[in-house]
């Protein structure tokens, strides 16, 4: 599949928690770094993601926190800028 082969970024689901996650996905995406939104505090005690998926990821793998926006983690987006847009809803 061209598309999974090229995935730079992979969002781990539900902030990574154990009972969300299958090994598979990595390697559905091989080349990607994942990434998960988390509670800062969360992922300093290693609350979240917890320590079994950390060994799991085997791999360095980026936090989104409130500190940190998704878009300091994956780039800025392309194409038409929508936050305009959706704030005016």
């Amino acid at each position: 599949m061209p598309i999974a082969k090229n995935t730079g970024r992979f969002m781990l689901p539900h902030h990574g928690a154990k009972g969300n996650f299958n090994s598979k996905m990595l390697s559905f995406v091989p080349k990607a770094i994942p990434f998960l939104t988390v509670d800062q505090k969360d992922f300093l005690l290693k609350k979240r993601p917890p320590r079994v998926i950390r060994t799991k990821i085997g791999k360095h793998f980026d936090p989104v926190t409130e500190r940190r926006e998704i878009k300091e983690v994956s780039g800025q987006p392309g194409g038409e800028d929508r936050l305009s847009k959706v704030s005016v809803w």
